[in-house]
C-alpha cells in the first residue's frame, strides 16, 4: 500500500473503532480507489459494511441497502464469513423489528415476514459454515423465541408455555 492509501485505511479503521461505520466505508472506498486490487482494504471495507448494517439508528432504507451489499460481498470476508453471516442475520432481524421500516405492498420489496426469514436463513448459513461456532445457535434461538412469543400473544387460546409459565 502506498502512503496515501495507508492513511485512508488507518482513517477507516479509526472511524470504525469510533462507531462511525458509514465514514469508515467512505475512507476504505477512497483507499480502494487508489489500488483496486488491495485485498486488505477490501476486507476492511466489507467489515465496515457489516458493522454499519447492525449499528443502532441506521435508517431502514439504508440498513436494507447495506444488508444487500453485505450479502453480495460475502466472498470478500474470507475467514470471517461466520461472523459476517451472523451480522447479516442480526441486521435483518433489526430491520424486521424496526417500526419505521416500510412494509412492501408491491410484492417486490421485503416484508416483515421475509426479513425474519432472511435472518433465520443467515443464521442457518453460519451454522452450516461452522457448526462448532455457537453464536449462530444463540442468535437463531433468540429469533425463534421472539417469533413464538409473538404467536402466543396473538393466539386466542392461552399458550402458557410460550409466555414462560410452568406447566402444571
Amino acid at each position: 500500500l502506498d502512503a496515501q492509501q495507508q492513511l485512508y485505511a488507518v482513517n477507516g479503521l479509526l472511524e470504525l473503532r469510533a462507531g462511525r461505520a458509514a465514514s469508515a466505508i467512505s475512507a476504505f472506498e477512497r483507499a480502494k480507489a487508489i489500488t483496486p486490487s488491495a485485498a486488505q482494504v477490501d476486507a476492511c471495507r466489507c467489515a465496515a459494511v457489516f458493522a454499519a448494517a447492525v449499528q443502532e439508528g441506521v435508517p431502514p432504507a439504508r440498513r436494507e441497502a447495506l444488508l444487500g451489499q453485505g450479502e453480495s460481498e460475502l466472498r470478500n470476508v474470507g475467514k470471517d464469513q461466520v461472523t459476517a453471516l451472523n451480522m447479516l442475520g442480526v441486521g435483518w432481524w433489526m430491520l424486521r423489528n424496526d417500526p419505521k421500516a416500510p412494509e412492501a405492498t408491491d410484492g417486490r420489496g421485503a416484508t416483515k415476514a421475509s426479513r425474519g426469514s432472511n435472518a433465520l436463513g443467515q443464521f442457518e448459513r453460519a451454522i452450516t459454515a461452522d457448526a462448532k461456532d455457537v453464536r449462530a445457535y444463540y442468535n437463531k434461538a433468540a429469533v425463534l423465541e421472539a417469533i413464538m412469543a409473538e404467536a402466543a400473544a396473538k393466539a386466542s387460546v392461552p399458550l402458557p408455555v410460550f409466555r414462560g409459565a410452568q406447566n402444571e
